[in-house]
């Protein structure tokens, strides 16, 4: 029962008690982290990218739309519809205990369209950008009875975003089937809203005759922005190349067999019915984008409510009333490098805002909790067996791994957080199609136990879909007059 002991320097900002007094009894549910800032910030939209640890700004995707690198739309193959659902489960630890908590989002959806045959992309969507979620009861048992703190805060900011991404430049390619260099150019306009609520309640025994007090905040934001991306890719080991590499070691493999039949005649070799790959070419993409300054038009509300019992109003005082105001958020930057072939895909990248430098023009307001600096690095691997064949062979597999730097510093303790992700994006149809349902799971830890503070444990499960119509499905075709 005294679990959440630890976890009150969180809290500073909202107590309404002596931080001297004990604790004696608590509950909660939700984050306590998600009361600083803006909340728990979500680095990924889509479950594709979710299991490739949140990375996007250096590789495409063919039938997925990757909205954290604009200049990524013009690798759309064919339009393609997205969605997705994130389930949490958490586990959170202090020096004394641990808690339980499940949870589950909807992650957004988002829409993408090539044209002009390729050399134009476009994609729009809605997502979330941050969380806001707790609840959580502390209570002092005294001689006069049990005084209850109670604090509650739910929210958070939206995205929604359209773009378009152009191919400026690309080679041809050669007599042998290789690929020229190539680059594209992207633009979203982004436009973020949402509201912040919190509630902090202090009830006292009926003995003691206080009033009980409740003091409601409110933060409204919306703020248009928008970002600008580029990637820039190359071969750097040529079909030719591999070709050799392959025949070298087809040698290597006909000699051991031909060595394998002269010591066991008239026996069949094993593996005899190994079929040779298909040679292709090895490339580079290198990707960089730059998120526009965001300037937050901000309504803030206070509101204090004095009350007997359960819920007999004695007074209602604005604080401070309506406030109108802005927040304005720095630039935003990220770079990243992949190596990949028709198989394989590897992606490294990293991200930075400085949070430390969010400019607040809005009268009483302080923004809870002291922000840093934001970095994220993050590495992805993708492979899929085969271009055709039956559904394991088509079969999309992921994994990533991603390492943040929180914007969030609690106690003094700046947060930190680690996650491994893994899983599949499976084609609907064993036969042929474009649409696939991404299954996947993300293991995330974030804080530590050490100076009173809080480790949350993390399992995220992600589903998402997308669906991609192609020109064999009838209700994809025109229809003609007989």
């Amino acid at each position: 029962m005294r679990f959440w002991t630890s976890i009150r320097p969180f809290l500073a900002l909202l107590l309404l008690l002596d931080p001297t007094a004990g604790l004696h009894a608590q509950a909660a549910s939700g984050s306590p982290y998600s009361s600083y800032g803006f909340g728990d910030l979500l680095y990924s939209a889509q479950a594709p990218q979710a299991l490739m640890g949140g990375t996007g700004i250096a590789y495409t995707e063919p039938f997925s739309v990757m909205s954290s690198n604009p200049a990524s739309y013009v690798g759309l193959l064919r339009p393609t519809f997205e969605g997705g659902v994130r389930g949490l489960f958490m586990t959170q630890h202090n020096a004394t205990g641990s808690v339980r908590r499940t949870d589950a989002d909807f992650m957004g959806f988002s829409l993408g369209v090539p044209f002009a045959r390729g050399r134009w992309g476009l994609a729009f969507g809605l997502t979330p950008f941050s969380d806001v979620g707790y609840s959580i009861t502390d209570k002092h048992v005294s001689d006069e009875g049990t005084t209850t703190y109670e604090y509650t805060g739910s929210g958070g900011l939206n995205r929604v975003f359209a773009g378009v991404s152009h191919l400026l430049w690309q080679q041809k390619a050669d007599t042998l089937g290789n690929l020229g260099r190539r680059l594209t150019f992207g633009a979203n306009f982004d436009f973020l809203f949402g509201g912040i609520e919190q509630t902090r309640k202090a009830i006292y025994p009926s003995a003691l005759a206080y009033t009980n007090t409740s003091i409601y905040s409110s933060l409204v934001l919306h703020a248009p922005t928008g970002s600008v991306g580029l990637q820039f890719s190359s071969q750097f080991i040529s079909r030719a190349t591999v070709e050799r590499a392959i025949a070298r070691k087809e040698a290597r493999r006909s000699a051991r067999t031909v060595a394998w039949r002269a010591a066991h005649p008239g026996e069949a070799p094993p593996h005899a019915d190994h079929t040779r790959r298909e040679a292709e070419a090895w490339r580079f993409t290198l990707g960089a984008t730059a998120g526009l300054p965001a300037r937050f038009n901000a309504l803030s509300t206070d509101l204090v409510t004095t009350y007997r019992g359960t819920g007999t109003t004695i007074d209602t005082v604005p604080s401070a009333g309506d406030v109108s105001g802005s927040l304005t958020l720095p630039i935003a930057y990220g770079f990243g490098i992949s190596v990949h072939d028709a198989r394989w895909l590897f992606t490294a990248e990293a991200r930075r805002r400085d949070w430390h430098a969010l400019k607040v023009d809005l009268e009483g307001y302080t923004p809870p909790g002291q922000l840093n600096a934001s970095t994220v690095y993050a590495l992805g691997a993708r492979f899929v067996p085969s271009s055709e064949g039956g559904l394991f062979h088509r079969t999309m597999y992921r994994a990533g791994m991603r390492y943040t730097n929180d914007y969030l510093q609690v106690h003094d303790t700046p947060l930190t957080t680690t996650s491994f992700s893994l899983g599949a994006s499976l084609p609907l149809n064993a036969i042929q199609t474009n649409s696939y349902v991404h299954l996947g799971v993300e293991f995330a830890q974030r804080g530590t136990t050490i100076d009173a503070l809080l480790r949350e444990d993390i399992v995220y499960l992600w589903v998402g879909v997308s669906i991609t119509p192609w020109k064999g499905e009838r209700w994809f075709k025109r229809y003609q007059i007989q």
